[in-house]
């Protein structure tokens, strides 16, 4: 559902956009750039060129046309939501509106497969802990309700698999940590 909502809201920008001279004749993104109330950082001096200013207007309505209606052909999925980053990632850099670009990259989630997400996530955990030796060692008592939820919570933090969690009942280890439990 979200990614039709996502659709549509490209699509219905892409339409209201056409219906504004300054879209279609290149020109909006030359008044955008100098609201005060939108300007975020100043943008470098090769870009404000009329020429450039009128390729940015357009790669805008290309790139909403296209995140609205050909991300839904596979083939050329991956290749619309990169310019849909692109895109987002500028707005972030020219414009001030906190947090909608983030959050509309986030969606952008939804139309990865899962498999490309899986191995993505794998290769960024893999360096992230190569070389930082080996998980560290948490014991825990599972008969101690605290005990249990502190474990659950580090199982939950542990993104990058540092650590080991241990049944304390199971056998103690020199030098574990314990969590929320005492040794006994």
């Amino acid at each position: 559902m979200i990614q039709i909502e996502l659709s549509l809201l490209y699509l219905t920008t892409f339409w209201s956009k056409t219906l504004g001279p300054a879209w279609v004749d290149g020109t909006a993104l030359y008044y955008v750039y100098r609201l005060d109330d939108f300007h975020r950082f100043p943008m470098p001096g090769f870009l404000n060129t009329m020429a450039l200013i009128k390729l940015q207007t357009w790669f805008t309505l290309a790139a909403e046309f296209s995140l609205g209606a050909l991300v839904w052909i596979k083939e050329l999925r991956y290749p619309v939501l990169l310019m849909g980053v692109l895109l987002h990632l500028s707005l972030e850099y020219s414009i001030n509106a906190p947090m909608f670009q983030w959050t509309i990259l986030a969606v952008y989630l939804s139309f990865v497969d899962a498999g490309v997400l899986e191995r993505a996530w794998l290769r960024i955990r893999r360096r992230v802990t190569s070389g930082s030796g080996e998980p560290v060692l948490v014991e825990y008592d599972p008969q101690l309700i605290e005990s249990r939820r502190g474990a659950d919570v580090l199982s939950a933090l542990d993104i990058f698999g540092r650590l080991r969690l241990v049944n304390s009942r199971q056998g103690r280890s020199a030098g574990a940590f314990v969590v929320a439990g005492r040794r006994g």
